[in-house]
């Protein structure tokens, strides 16, 4: 079971509900045990009052959050650009986070950004780089082998030897182990599961897509594209009563490792990416769950585009942003 956190802006309570809106510190707070989409989950709305302070908002996200504790939740999901995140660990919460699904979508993303460049199967090049061959980098492995034109894994030894082994003898494909130089720098698409060794130096080419699917330090050069997170839509038969107040993604990636949703079942909709060049020299990229520090060499800079979500407190538009 996982906890659902849903927020709503009310207005201002007058008479006895004003009274009893004072003096009870889980005014505004429900929860209900429910079977929905296949799974059972805590659905815990907080609704905030107009004109309300900040710290009676969070004295009802902290009670939510106690009641959530209490019937052995251990994972949430949060509505995007959730501003009470930091109460999370005093109550033993984790928020829910995609990344563990984009590293199982892990092909599907190399094979979409090879679409988004416009390079087909018969030449796509493909990098794996990982620290170890995990069960996930050995499935994305299997996967691109019909994909990719050239398939190159860097990991640490002995894993690579025997995982290039175990390609070529079931695919009958040439994997190169280790890549390095032109060999490394001549690659569409870099699948990163960790940023090793530390930090991770690519001499990715102008055009080439870096998939970050790890925290970590990176040096990229201007020019390519970086993607460290990826627009999914729920199958169909979800959709009734889908809480689209929910970061989708994180809501995905909950019922995935719930058991009510296949991996076949998620759509992919779109693949942000970000192109490195410019004047800057570093900067930090926070997604998914993540921090990447993002060290761009010859002087190199990145332009996203961010914005948060209502909250109670505070309303932001989105902007467009330079990392310098």
């Amino acid at each position: 079971m996982f906890g659902l956190i849903e927020t709503e802006l009310t207005p201002r309570p007058v008479g006895w509900e004003r009274i009893r809106s004072a003096l009870g510190r889980a005014d505004g707070v429900s929860v209900t045990e429910e079977r929905v989409w296949g799974a059972v989950l805590a659905r815990t709305r907080v609704r905030f009052r107009c004109g309300d302070g900040p710290e009676r908002n969070r004295r009802r996200v902290a009670a939510a959050l106690a009641f959530l504790r209490g019937m052995g939740v251990r994972g949430v999901v949060t509505p995007a650009g959730f501003a009470y995140g930091d109460l999370l660990p005093a109550y033993g919460l984790a928020a829910s986070t995609p990344v563990p699904l984009y590293r199982r979508l892990a092909a599907r993303l190399a094979v979409h950004a090879a679409d988004r460049l416009g390079v087909g199967a018969d030449r796509l090049r493909v990098c794996v780089v990982a620290k170890r061959a995990t069960p996930e980098v050995a499935a994305a492995a299997e996967a691109l082998c019909p994909r990719a034109r050239f398939l190159s894994l860097l990991l640490d030894r002995p894993d690579v030897t025997g995982l290039c082994r175990a390609l070529r003898r079931r695919h009958g494909v040439s994997v190169m182990e280790n890549p390095a130089g032109a060999a490394l720098a001549d690659t569409d698409v870099y699948l990163v599961f960790d940023a090793w060794p530390v930090p991770l130096s690519l001499p990715a080419k102008p055009g080439a897509v870096v998939l970050a699917l790890a925290g970590g330090e990176f040096d990229l050069p201007p020019g390519c594209l970086v993607a460290d997170g990826a627009r999914l839509a729920p199958p169909r038969r979800l959709r009734d009563g889908w809480p689209w107040e929910a970061d989708p993604e994180a809501l995905l990636a909950a019922l995935y490792a719930a058991g009510a949703v296949r991996l076949d079942e998620i759509k992919l909709e779109r693949l942000p990416l970000q192109r490195t060049g410019g004047s800057g020299q570093s900067g930090f990229l926070s997604a998914a769950g993540l921090t990447r520090n993002f060290n761009l060499t010859n002087r190199g800079e990145i332009h996203i585009l961010t914005g948060n979500v209502i909250s109670p407190e505070r309303l932001s538009f989105p902007e467009k942003l330079t990392i310098v």
